[in-house]
């Protein structure tokens, strides 16, 4: 009997694991499973120009939408796993469904950091990491709208600079001293804080976001230095990615955090 490998996470690494099973000359049975309903895609795009409508979707896929079954690759896509039995070596889908394999590759990647402060939950709040999230935020986008930006990573940064572009006001809050100063270093955070206030976006740095509030939906942004502000949108990121991200006006109550 062939050979069952299993793939659970349908994105970069298990798109392209399962073409590499393939393309290495691996004739055994090959199941793809993945939560989101798309084919394997990148990431990048939905902070960049995904997110700026300026390339499509498809321009994003890891293989074209046909490439899988072209190459005998099964796919279970919006589909998740629930459970894995390492001792018999089954694998189940949606708490249903029992897939048994000779090898299990997971490849579901990082999880988006949850902020614990009141008003998650409201309409207008988001967080980015799949294409539907991305969609979402798109559909909120227009010249003249006012978002902040919570946190200032590589994708909080993207998103910043994206929303920008696209016409829209942007505030970025983020508690360290300068964007991407664990990664890059304070020096070179500073000169990406700089081409972002050249930009037109407003910074505050060394802040955290306290509460959002509304009625229903988002109205409002507190952090520890700010009186409330209003807003309007809202965005997130990853364990290894930056932020969250809402539209908002605001004074400061103190402008040397702002050090603009």
């Amino acid at each position: 009997m062939p050979e069952t490998l299993v793939i659970v996470g349908a994105s970069l690494a298990g798109g392209s694991a399962a073409a590499t099973l393939r393309q290495e000359g691996f004739e055994g049975r090959v199941i793809l499973s993945g939560a989101e309903p798309q084919p394997p895609y990148e990431r990048p795009p939905l902070s960049k120009e995904y997110l700026r409508g300026e390339s499509p979707f498809e321009n994003a896929l890891v293989q074209t939408a046909d490439f899988y079954g072209e190459h005998g690759i099964e796919t279970q896509f919006g589909v998740r796993a629930t459970r894995v039995d390492a001792t018999e070596k089954t694998l189940e889908l949606d708490g249903k469904e029992r897939i048994a394999y000779d090898g299990l590759l997971i490849a579901t990647g990082g999880r988006n950091r949850q902020l614990t402060i009141p008003g998650l939950d409201l309409e207008g709040v988001y967080q980015l990491r799949t294409v539907a999230d991305c969609n979402r935020i798109r559909e909120e986008i227009f010249p003249g709208c006012k978002a902040v930006v919570v946190g200032m990573g590589f994708i909080g940064s993207e998103v910043a600079a994206s929303l920008r572009q696209s016409g829209v006001e942007v505030a970025v809050v983020d508690r360290n001293k300068v964007p991407l100063r664990r990664v890059l270093g304070e020096e070179v955070g500073r000169v990406i804080e700089g081409v972002h206030r050249d930009h037109g976006t407003e910074l505050t740095f060394e802040d955290t976001v306290a509460a959002i509030e509304g009625a229903g939906r988002v109205e409002r942004v507190t952090t520890p230095a700010w009186s409330p502000h209003r807003m309007r949108l809202r965005c997130g990121g990853s364990r290894r990615r930056a932020g969250y991200g809402a539209s908002c006006r605001y004074r400061s109550r103190d402008r040397q955090r702002h050090r603009g």
